[in-house]
């Protein structure tokens, strides 16, 4: 039967290689799944072979649908397998009994995840990490991570394109397409990782100029910090942070953080995207601003203190993913926003709101305070979208309410505390600005 003569391992030398012993070729499994071995131009995913005829499936990262390559079986025996036909895996192959290349197996794998993307849940989303602008979609089934797209832009410097495939939500390989750009001339280099069920590292391959090339010491540790942050935004998006109230500090070497009512410390690792320092040494109290204590309003994530460097001195560390407020006028921890969904305020004239379980309550100088009805259901604070979010109440038919929320930073312009919605309500006919906050309760 040719299907199972033709399974196993076939490989050739690499034309124009370096190293003369470099190889390349196919791993036909029994059970019809395709690897490439030592070829990274593409991604196998099937094969299928009939009397004369061999069907290879494959992908690459620019044409990532399945595309079908018939080849003519020009020999076939136990040792040589020839084949003819369109591509580049044509031509001549020896039978191995021994696969040199284990990356082959979790690229197939992560090939054939990315090739069934279309029945996966999606959510996009975008971040900023110091001056690159990151991208990313995130593709997941059955609430488990399947693979993660990021597309980093550098600017001038160039681009990089990001995946990471996970089984059960475990990472189990990674790939990283890079372009960067210095003295007109662009480099392409592309870095593979692949890990086993513990989360080790056990291959790793750096291909620059069609070359191997010796990975460096990040290269290998940097993607998994990366997408713990990357994840930690994805949480965020999906609603599952939690508000961390507190005093914030930071300058050289110094990034702290001390919840309300705890002597415990973090170790800032920022994912907010508002700068939080530059925002923090403009309303930081003390000459220098640097180490003075800021009240701040924090989405953010506990998690375990690192092993090295500054942060390997505090309690644990913070991942922030959205900086709500911060402010140097304010009762701060003093404050009981308990049970409080969202606040607002404006000056001139003065009015500020707070919604409730209970309602809305509306106060205004010079004006009797106002409780309109609410459903919070309806007035739900998306997490990700940057479109305004509207909501309307009214009492009887003797008052009315529109409030219009953005999700842009916002500054007090009395005080200049830090808001990151933008608010508008229009009472009664008459339009008030101002600033808002989400509360302690997420609004569903």
């Amino acid at each position: 039967m040719v299907s199972s003569t033709s399974e196993g391992i076939w490989l050739r030398p690499i034309a124009g290689a370096i190293d003369s012993n470099a190889v390349e070729g196919l791993d036909l499994l029994p059970d019809g799944r395709l690897h490439l071995v030592g070829i990274y131009s593409m991604d196998g995913l099937t094969w299928e072979a009939r009397t004369d005829s061999l069907t290879l499936t494959t992908a690459t990262e620019r044409y990532p649908e399945p595309n079908l390559l018939s080849y003519r079986i020009k020999k076939l025996d136990a040792d040589s397998l020839v084949l003819a036909g369109p591509g580049y895996l044509s031509g001549r192959y020896r039978r191995s009994n021994n696969l040199t290349n284990k990356l082959a197996q979790p690229r197939s794998r992560a090939a054939a995840i990315k090739a069934n993307r279309a029945a996966y849940r999606t959510l996009s989303g975008s971040l900023r990490q110091n001056d690159a602008i990151i991208r990313f979609t995130a593709y997941s089934h059955d609430e488990n991570l399947r693979f993660i797209e990021e597309q980093v832009h550098l600017g001038a410097r160039g681009s990089e394109l990001r995946h990471y495939y996970f089984e059960e939500n475990r990472l189990f390989y990674y790939r990283a397409d890079e372009k960067l750009v210095s003295a007109g001339h662009v480099d392409s280099s592309l870095v593979l990782l692949a890990f086993d069920e513990d989360g080790s590292l056990e291959q790793a391959i750096k291909v620059k100029d069609g070359h191997i090339k010796q990975l460096q010491p990040h290269e290998k540790t940097a993607p998994r910090e990366r997408l713990r942050l990357l994840r930690a935004q994805i949480a965020a998006h999906l609603g599952y942070g939690q508000l961390m109230r507190g005093y914030l500090r930071m300058g050289h070497e110094v990034r702290s953080f001390v919840p309300c009512g705890s002597e415990r410390e973090y170790w800032v690792d920022d994912l907010t995207g508002a700068n939080l320092y530059s925002t923090y040494r403009s309303l930081a109290m003390g000459i220098p601003a640097d180490y003075a204590p800021l009240y701040v309003e924090l989405d953010a994530f506990a998690e375990a203190p690192k092993s090295e460097g500054f942060a390997a001195d505090y309690d644990s560390l913070l991942t922030t993913t959205e900086l709500r407020f911060a402010a140097r006028e304010t009762r701060a921890c003093a404050d009981d926003i308990e049970n409080v969904v969202l606040r607002a305020q404006g000056n001139e004239p003065f009015w500020n709101l707070a919604v409730h379980a209970e309602g809305i309550r509306i106060q205004q100088m010079g004006y009797e305070t106002l409780n309109f009805p609410v459903d919070l259901k309806a007035l739900y604070l998306h997490p990700t979208t940057e479109d305004p979010q509207l909501y309307h109440a009214q009492i009887d038919t003797t008052h009315s309410l529109h409030l219009r929320l953005e999700r842009q930073p916002c500054r007090d312009s009395m005080a200049g505390n830090y808001h990151h919605f933008t608010a508008e309500i229009e009472l009664d006919g008459h339009i008030l600005s101002g600033c808002a906050r989400a509360g302690a309760l997420p609004a569903q």
